[in-house]
């Protein structure tokens, strides 16, 4: 091989290395600004979490339609920060019309995918998954003693964080099998199965270390399905990012890429988690 071919190869892993450690610096600085702005709300309750969720899922909405090209972006995200506002201040009394309207919302976007098919309610898509989460991750809150909501905010964010985790150190390490090379092309079987296991045994030998009272088999069950959801949640994200061909879904987070590529999963877990808690509740299994 000749020795300037051998340079120039040198010279391109020694820039994609400095390229790694600089990203890797980026997202360590936003993490360190980031992990306040999320904990300190959850931890003081009240409205001071009530506002924080509002602001998240507006930008989590603006970020979203600015990817459809939607023009009436800054009017209906304003439009949409009062509504939640509202929706929040009289939430003892108009909850059940809350449910009523998401119901109907998730039933006018299954239909339109699955009957009417036509590619141009991004709006109204994008309108249903931040208002989804939104009204499941505040009545978690709202359902509970602060104490409690503060616990479950916090395992909700742990599950999503040791999936990520896990399914990124296990894709690097032993990832060969491509697990959906037409929605996420990086993403393996080897590190999807890692990212579904290890939450599950980092949560249950914590839980069991704690004496944790509830049937072991429940729990070991919930836990691979919150892991699952975690991994749904990337991957709905990645068939957002992957319909509009773009890497990132925005900017916002430096190092990160934008709110939706750092808390897809977060929004997967909270979703499968309130499903199973109603579940459970309206069975009496727990």
């Amino acid at each position: 091989m000749p020795t300037e071919s051998v340079d120039m190869e040198a010279e391109f892993k020694y820039g994609v290395l400095m390229m790694d450690i600089y990203n890797l610096k980026l997202r360590i600085y936003t993490s360190l600004v980031l992990l306040p702005l999320v904990f300190f709300p959850i931890y003081l309750g009240g409205w001071y979490f009530s506002l924080g969720l509002v602001v998240f899922v507006t930008v989590l909405f603006y970020e979203l339609i600015t990817i459809s090209d939607q023009q009436k972006k800054e009017i209906l995200s304003v439009v949409y920060f009062l509504s939640l506002l509202l929706i929040i201040i009289s939430w003892d009394i108009i909850w059940p019309l809350v449910i009523i309207l998401l119901v109907l919302m998730s039933f006018g976007s299954l239909c339109n995918l699955l009957i009417i098919k036509k590619n141009n309610f991004w709006t109204f898509y994008f309108l249903n998954y931040t208002f989804l989460f939104f009204v499941f991750f505040y009545s978690l809150m709202n359902n509970q003693s602060q104490g409690q909501a503060r616990y479950v905010m916090l395992f909700i964010i742990g599950v999503a964080l040791l999936s990520d985790i896990g399914g990124y150190i296990g894709g690097q390490l032993i990832g060969k099998k491509k697990a959906f090379p037409k929605i996420s092309p990086n993403k393996t079987v080897e590190g999807t199965i890692i990212a579904i296991l290890f939450p599950t045994i980092i949560n249950y030998s914590l839980l069991y270390f704690l004496n944790y009272q509830v049937d072991k088999l429940l729990l070991m069950l919930t836990l691979v399905l919150l892991s699952f959801g975690a991994i749904l949640g990337d991957l709905f994200a990645s068939l957002i990012k992957r319909n509009f061909d773009i890497k990132n879904a925005s900017n916002l987070l430096p190092g990160h890429g934008g709110f939706l590529d750092r808390f897809d999963s977060v929004i997967g877990v909270t979703i499968i988690y309130t499903f199973l808690i109603n579940f459970y509740a309206l069975f009496a299994i727990i």
